[in-house]
């Protein structure tokens, strides 16, 4: 995507999906399938700075990792590049 500046615009969607585990070598101590969305994008807003915008695990599913210790909830992630080189390129 291409804004009026003739700048690229991107968006980013994922989806991470993670097979059933098992926290024992008997496999008697499952730990459950799990998916996480991810959505992103980035926006020039000029020459020199990119804004970008990230939002992990869109849904809020309650997942744990493989050791069964909970991850975190939806999260939010802001940010600002600024290209402070000296070059025009």
């Amino acid at each position: 995507m291409v804004d009026d500046a003739g700048h690229r615009c991107t968006a980013k969607p994922v989806v991470d999906v993670y097979d059933r585990h098992f926290l024992d070598r008997a496999n008697l101590r499952p730990v459950p399938a799990r998916t996480v969305h991810t959505v992103g994008a980035r926006v020039p807003a000029g020459d020199a700075v990119t804004l970008s915008a990230e939002v992990r695990n869109l849904t809020d599913n309650q997942v744990a990792d493989l050791w069964g210790y909970p991850l975190p909830g939806r999260a939010a992630f802001l940010s600002i590049d600024i290209d402070f080189s000296l070059s025009g390129d």
